[in-house]
């Protein structure tokens, strides 16, 4: 029989699931939209830079308490970490780790408050047009965003 205290009551450690590797990408896709850093992110949560990283990598899953602290640094509401749950709403981790890069982030925030429609025309066309020249395609471009 064991003694008061001697009983194990932690819970069994589980590996990270899919949506907690979904989730994570969602916190480092807004942290790099919004141009903070990790350390910056950690010292409003008061967690180290590394458990940021883990969380981010989805190697560790978050409480729900822990989302809602993130969904206020990140000025999202909580449901924003879970819209690509949804079997028709995901993202291909390609396109999240293209999104991530805080300069594609930055060029497209960039794109996204150009108002003149012919000039997002012309910039899109630029683009287009430099991977022709390379003799590169947008092949991995779904037909429906190539407009």
């Amino acid at each position: 029989m064991e003694e008061h205290g001697e009983k194990n009551r932690s819970l069994p450690h589980r590996a990270p699931s899919e949506i907690d590797r979904m989730v994570g990408q969602r916190v480092k896709f807004r942290r790099m939209m919004l141009g903070i850093s990790q350390q910056e992110l950690g010292e409003s949560c008061s967690i180290s830079p590394q458990q940021i990283h883990k969380y981010e990598r989805g190697q560790s899953g978050m409480r729900a308490s822990r989302i809602a602290q993130f969904a206020v640094a990140l000025d999202v509401p909580v449901h924003y970490f879970f819209e690509t749950v949804c079997e028709d709403t995901v993202l291909p981790n390609d396109l999240i780790e293209i999104l991530a890069d805080s300069k594609n982030a930055e060029m497209i925030l960039l794109f996204d408050r150009i108002e003149d429609d012919a000039v997002r025309d012309t910039l899109l066309e630029t683009a287009r047009s430099y991977h022709r020249v390379r003799g590169t395609s947008a092949a991995n471009v779904p037909e429906s965003a190539q407009g």
